[in-house]
């Protein structure tokens, strides 16, 4: 698995947060060559297993992630949240007029 504080990388989900629709980018995806997608999608499987189990994932990590995109480990599906996270990015590039 990717830390998140390797040299270098640490700016780049960040950078695809605010660019993008947050950290729910799907398993295939990568930026500049970095496989963001099997990074993140790694992450929320780690998330799934309970503070101080073998694989899971350290609180400050888990605040790190949070302190980028609040969703981007959702109880409910993630292509769910990739649908609103891409419809809230229209509506406010839309400035909200939407009809």
């Amino acid at each position: 698995m990717f830390g998140f504080g390797d040299a270098g990388r640490a700016a780049t989900p960040h950078t695809t947060a605010t660019r993008r629709s947050g950290l729910a980018a799907p398993a295939r995806a990568s930026v500049g060559g970095y496989a963001i997608g099997t990074w993140l999608a790694e992450l929320r499987t780690a998330a799934q297993v309970s503070v101080g189990e073998p694989g899971g994932l350290a609180p400050e990590r888990r605040r790190a992630l949070e302190g980028i995109d609040p969703w981007w480990c959702p109880t409910w599906p993630i292509v769910w949240q990739r649908a609103y996270s891409v419809a809230r990015m229209w509506w406010l590039e839309l400035d909200g007029q939407v009809d």
